[in-house]
């Protein structure tokens, strides 16, 4: 016979298993919106995701995408440059980065990011236009 020590025990390790599978779920259910582009429903998986783990810098660069995409370019920003701080060598970061600034006509930091990513991913498809 099984406990109530060993039954409340089983019953919170199941729950912290259950909680850490949440998060990789709400992470990977905003990523596969984003890639879909549906961003809104991105942004409402990747905020649930957030709120699990605050400084999760891919959930953080995932939002910054999606926010750009859907226009919002001040929150983009703040996410990305939030997820910089963990993912320094990050290309897409780097990318949205530029592509934010280029949208505000700061051609000079746009560049200064576009070579950043040029850096780190030069022999992707986004290279090739960039150079361009």
């Amino acid at each position: 016979m099984i406990s109530c020590k060993a039954l409340v025990a089983a019953l919170v390790i199941f729950a912290l298993f259950l909680a850490a599978g949440c998060s990789q779920s709400s992470l990977s259910q905003g990523e596969r919106a984003l890639e879909m582009g549906n961003y809104q429903l991105a942004i409402d998986h990747l905020e649930s995701a957030l709120k699990e783990k605050p400084t999760g810098a891919k959930v953080m660069r995932s939002l910054g995408q999606a926010y750009y995409h859907k226009g919002d370019f001040a929150k983009s920003e703040t996410y990305l440059v939030e997820a910089q701080k963990s993912l320094p060598n990050d290309g897409i970061v780097s990318l949205y980065q530029g592509m934010i600034a280029e949208n505000k006509g700061d051609f000079a930091g746009a560049e200064k990011f576009y070579r950043s990513y040029l850096a780190k991913n030069g022999k992707s498809k986004a290279a090739d236009a960039i150079r361009g």
